[in-house]
């Protein structure tokens, strides 16, 4: 194999390898057998300095056969004498996007609302302003009582409650090199807009997804906006049941994996 160092953070004759590179399967436990990082031991002078964490595509790094493997960690010095220490790095490539069935999940699904404008007679008490319970369904076009009046009133009626289904779910691990200075992660499918960006661990940025128990659609009235749509709109979300299309069940989960290589785990099911 061909190796091409770059950027490795100290001058060359403060450190050198010392022994074969000892290749790691770290995503084993999920059936990939891809080796994607290695171990190698050094020796270094004792007055090497630690570079830094790689950190961005131009950080620490080793190309071999075309695949960047980034510094994602290094072990204490270990003195061997005459000025010198023996260490131990660790160099690994961003994996690529897998996902993982798990089963069973308990997703939430929402409940659909459609708007209603209805009339409904408001009186003045002494308590306040109040709904006369006494209200006819509409206006009867008679004298009113003293102190109350009609008002339009917009109100949800509910075609479907939320529920809460065991269903199969797909959790997709996407892996990112963090970039400086932080960036947000690249954007999900599903409850965005309306996230709120998150500064994690490491400064790492990532997009939350807005969780509604309801979805409806807007509601038009003398050409205004009573109420706005969600985001899906009842007809988009009932085509995702038709069309079996998944969304994101739960705010994502952003991790460390090796150095500046982080996992996002985003759990998706299947809409109904």
């Amino acid at each position: 194999m061909s190796a091409q160092w770059t950027d490795l953070g100290t001058p060359v004759p403060e450190i050198s390898e010392h022994g074969e590179r000892r290749w790691l399967k770290p995503l084993s436990s999920y059936g990939i057998e891809t080796r994607l990082a290695f171990e190698q031991d050094y020796i270094a002078r004792n007055t090497y300095t630690q570079p830094a964490l790689a950190l961005d595509t131009t950080g620490p790094k080793i190309t071999i056969d075309g695949q960047d493997y980034f510094y994602v960690w290094e072990s204490e010095p270990e003195p061997i004498g005459g000025g010198f220490w023996r260490i131990t790095r660790r160099y690994a490539r961003v994996p690529g996007e897998f996902e993982v069935l798990e089963s069973p999940y308990s997703a939430t699904y929402p409940g659909i609302i459609i708007w209603q404008l209805r009339w409904k007679r408001f009186c003045d008490r002494e308590s306040g302003r109040i709904e006369d319970p006494n209200s006819p369904p509409d206006p009867p076009g008679e004298e009113e009582p003293p102190n109350c009046r009609w008002e339009l009133v917009l109100e949800p009626f509910k075609v479907r409650e939320p529920i809460t289904l065991s269903v199969e779910s797909y959790v997709v691990h996407s892996f990112f090199l963090q970039l400086s200075p932080p960036a947000p992660l690249p954007a999900q499918t599903w409850r965005q807009p309306g996230g709120a960006w998150i500064i994690g661990p490491g400064g790492v940025i990532y997009q939350t997804d807005v969780f509604t128990q309801w979805i409806y659609d807007q509601y038009l009235h003398a050409g205004a906006i009573l109420n706005p749509s969600q985001n899906p709109t009842v007809g988009e979300y009932k085509s995702w049941v038709t069309a079996g299309t998944r969304f994101i069940a739960e705010t994502s989960e952003v991790e460390r994996w090796m150095g500046n290589i982080w996992l996002r785990k985003t759990r998706y099911v299947v809409a109904r």
